[in-house]
């Protein structure tokens, strides 16, 4: 940890030397481990409507093909130099004082954040680890501007953030590619990836446990093909939380999902929701994504009674049908659920147009900081 800051402030020290780079940004996705979500987006957008500098900071090396786009290891003095010299840094997680040790006048901290809120987030947590409350509280305070979905978050984020600058009710970038014209290509993209044809895709998507119970992220695998199996040929792509990736073994996994497919590498959660036909979840905020595809989301959980985030909204009040138990799933798969989510999207007030990408770099157009 000394090594870190010993590196950025000796660069920082002459950074006169190092002049904050016009139009070049810096992309942080989950603390440097994905290469996803809004970050992804709106540097996919920057790439194709823009001549920016594009790079992304990893943890471990990123799934990253596209030549235009450069990488840098964090921590290292590639990385803190790229940090002083970049224009806008764009995260979708807090960032820890060595990822973002001080920011330079004239540069811009975008946070998207990753995921509509059903649990209870930052200061909305009971009993929250002072240290992270610390850490968070710190990096709010350099956050010069926050993405939201919908007003039903913005409130989340004025209340919860100990944040009080600016914030942009522009839809999600994470959330456009729901919009797009290109979805059949995406689709084909995942299909490619796990070698399926023209099968229907079911995507399992549980969130994590602070006590790390994995029973409660099991589902009878087997049960869900041959609930299924009355019309088309499914296949079960699992895509794990990024806090249980790596905790499973391959034969660990197999026994636990026989017959599925495990989706948990996979770079970009939002094309596997793009290429689902049915989504299964749990407490994730993926369900709120997935609303925007139009298809049918099943709740299963097993311990609603017990869990220990806490909700913002009662898990009974979404527009999902809900199952407690492997019953009860197995007769709502074979019911086909007929999804409706358009007066939920009003309660929440949803911004999610499609835009937020083109939105967010007009914004910055406007303000001549990456021109």
């Amino acid at each position: 940890m000394l090594l870190r800051y010993i590196k950025f402030y000796l660069l920082y020290s002459i950074r006169i030397l190092f002049p904050i780079k016009r139009g070049r940004f810096l992309f942080i996705s989950m603390s440097g481990n994905v290469y996803g979500g809004s970050p992804r987006a709106f540097s996919d957008f920057l790439i194709q409507n823009s001549n920016n500098y594009i790079c992304w900071a990893e943890s471990e090396k990123l799934n990253i093909t596209d030549d235009s786009i450069d990488t840098v290891k964090l921590y290292t003095w590639k990385y803190y130099y790229t940090l002083l010299r970049s224009q806008v840094i764009v995260s979708d997680q807090r960032l820890w004082r060595p990822m973002l040790p001080i920011k330079r006048n004239c540069q811009l901290y975008i946070q998207t954040w990753h995921g509509t809120a059903l649990k209870r987030i930052e200061a909305d947590i009971p009993n929250l680890d002072l240290g992270y409350e610390q850490m968070a509280k710190r990096d709010s305070r350099l956050i010069d501007l926050i993405i939201s979905g919908s007003s039903f978050m913005t409130d989340i984020y004025k209340r919860s953030f100990w944040y009080k600058g600016d914030i942009m009710e522009i839809g999600t970038p994470r959330n456009d590619i729901f919009f797009s014209k290109e979805n059949k290509s995406n689709r084909n993209k995942v299909t490619r990836y796990f070698g399926l044809n023209d099968e229907k895709i079911l995507l399992y998507a549980p969130t994590f446990r602070a006590n790390g119970n994995m029973g409660a992220c099991h589902i009878n695998t087997n049960m869900i093909i041959q609930a299924l199996s009355q019309k088309y040929v499914w296949k079960i792509l699992v895509r794990l939380h990024p806090n249980l990736m790596g905790i499973l073994t391959k034969q660990e996994f197999e026994t636990l999902y026989p017959n599925a497919i495990d989706a948990s590498n996979y770079p970009d959660m939002q094309e596997l929701l793009v290429a689902a036909d049915l989504l299964i979840t749990d407490y994730s905020s993926s369900m709120f994504d997935y609303m925007y595809s139009g298809k049918p989301c099943i709740i299963y959980a097993t311990d609603i009674e017990v869990y220990d985030r806490g909700f913002y909204l009662s898990i009974r009040e979404l527009p999902f049908p809900i199952a407690e138990t492997e019953k009860q799933l197995e007769m709502i798969l074979q019911e086909e659920p007929n999804p409706n989510y358009k007066d939920f999207l009003i309660k929440i007030s949803s911004k999610e147009e499609g835009s937020a990408s083109q939105q967010l770099y007009e914004y910055l157009k406007k303000n001549a900081l990456c021109l």
